[in-house]
This record gives structure tokens, sequence and C-alpha cells, in this order.
């Protein structure tokens, strides 16, 4: 009976998830675009200018974002329109949240067409690395919640994301570490530093980088001219003398083999975690291009 109900569910969310594919199509004539559901039916007729091709789901939750008449705005399944056409841009969901922006300023958006957050800060990162986001205003940078509600308030020069539950943040040009609730756990001692991973981080001073846990005992010592964050395994890419190599967390040449099969794990947690400004210098010079 159990193997039945089982196979009963699973059923039903194929069956869910296929009423939820949309496909992009273009009118020979108008040359705009509309969408049709799994079975070749039209849901939406071709009225927009440009739209995703991809479904946007989260938790149940589902749309599309379309432009029309200058202006983005976002579909469901259905065709429906869910938001009025007032936005400039609608980012890539993630978590079930969306950035938008209206006149140069920020907000966030959820699958159903809610504004949770109104349009107000200069960046916003995304939930990428668990419930809080990192957003800015004037050149300050702080943290939201998913609910918009501001935990650390926009004071910091530069931040990175969380991590392991502390992130590191500037201010008057030093680096120090913060919880979730915006306390201090390590003093604005470091000229860099870059996020917790396998409960170290690496950090800067007096020229040189070593690694700290999270009281801020040093672990391994200052001696590498570069160090970057910890791979699943422990293993560590670190520049000295000019020459990168491996470590593990005990400081120790890594295996020359395993290091190898985790170059492309180390370079993806260098490409997830990028600090708040440099992302802001991206957005900014994108749009420059445009």
């Amino acid at each position: 009976m159990k193997t039945i109900l089982t196979i009963a569910t699973l059923c039903m969310l194929a069956i869910a998830a296929q009423s939820q594919r949309l496909v992009r199509f273009q009118d020979r004539l108008t040359k705009k675009y509309g969408y049709k559901d799994s079975i070749g039916q039209i849901v939406a007729s071709p009225q927009y200018t440009s739209g995703s091709t991809r479904v946007e789901e989260y938790m149940g939750g589902a749309c599309v974002a379309v432009k029309k008449d200058g202006k983005w705005g976002l579909i469901n399944t259905e065709g429906k329109e869910i938001t009025p056409f007032r936005y400039d841009n609608i980012g890539s969901f993630n978590n079930g949240l969306a950035d938008y922006t209206i006149d140069s300023k920020i907000g966030l958006v959820n699958m159903m067409g809610k504004e949770i957050i109104p349009p107000k800060y200069d960046f916003i990162d995304g939930f990428r690395h668990g419930s809080l986001s990192s957003m800015s205003v004037n050149k300050k940078y702080g943290f939201i919640d998913r609910t918009g509600k501001e935990i650390v308030a926009p004071q910091y020069d530069n931040v990175w994301g969380f991590s392991e539950g502390a992130v590191a943040v500037k201010l008057n040009g030093k680096w120090g570490f913060i919880d979730e609730k915006g306390k201090i756990l390590i003093p604005f001692d470091y000229d860099n530093a870059v996020v917790f991973s396998q409960g170290l981080a690496a950090v800067q001073k007096y020229g040189k980088y070593g690694y700290i846990n999270k009281t801020g005992k040093e672990i391994l010592p200052f001696k590498y001219d570069n160090a970057l964050s910890f791979a699943k395994e422990g293993i560590a890419r670190v520049q000295i003398n000019g020459q990168w190599d491996y470590i593990d967390a005990k400081g120790r040449q890594a295996d020359p083999k395993l290091a190898v099969e985790k170059q492309k794990e180390l370079q993806k947690l260098l490409d997830n975690f990028k600090t708040a400004d440099d992302k802001l210098k991206k957005i900014g010079n994108e749009h420059k291009k445009r």
C-alpha cells in the first residue's frame, strides 16, 4: 500500500511539474512573443516584446518574466499577469525571490507577484548563501532578511556573503567578521579577508596571509603572499615566494593528485563568493556597455 501511495505521489508531482512547463513562441508577423503549455495550447497570446525562456519555480510557485510597452512584469503558468508592467528590469529568481529595478533603485518581488521589498536599495545580492542578503545604500553595505527587515544597517564599506554563520565586513579600511545578528565576532584587524570555509578563513596582516578560526585564533601563520578558501576536503590554494601550491588544514603540502581533482571546486567556491562591492562594480560596467 505504501509503495502504491509513493508511486501515486510521484505521478502527481510529475503531472504538476509538466503543467508548469511553458514554451515561448514568436508570432511571425508581429515578432512578439507568447507562451504555450506542455501540450501546445496557447496560455499567453503573442503580445510581449521580450520574455524569459525558462519558467522560474520555487516551493510550488512558478512564473515567467516578460516585457511589454518597454516595461517588465510577471505572468504565471496560466498566462495571467500577476504584476503591473512597471519594472525597468527583473533579475533571475533565487530561492523564490527576484530583484527588480525602478528608476535605478532595487527591490525584491516573489513568485506570486508581491513586492517584498520596495525599490530603495542601490544593490541587493540575493539569498544565495543563506537567510540574509547584502544590500547597499549610498555606498554603504548592510544585510536584510527575506521579509525585507534590515538585520544589519548599511554601515560597512564592503562585505562578503555569509558562510558558516559568519561574514567578512570592511570598516574604515580594515576587515573583521560579524555573525547573522550583526554582532562582531572578530575585530577589524585585517587588511583583507575572505569567507569561512571548513572552519577557517584566510586573512591578511602586515602584507602576508594566514588562516584564523571563528574565535580569531591564528591557525596557520601569516607567511603566504596570497591565500584562498578551503575546499570540502580541506585543501586550499596558497602562494608563497611567487609560487602557487596546495595545502591541507595543518599547512602541509596537499596530495598533488587530490589537489588537481579539487581545482574546479576551488574555482567554483571563488566564483560563488565575491564581495558585494565587486558585484556592484560589475553591474555598473554592464550598464555602461548597454
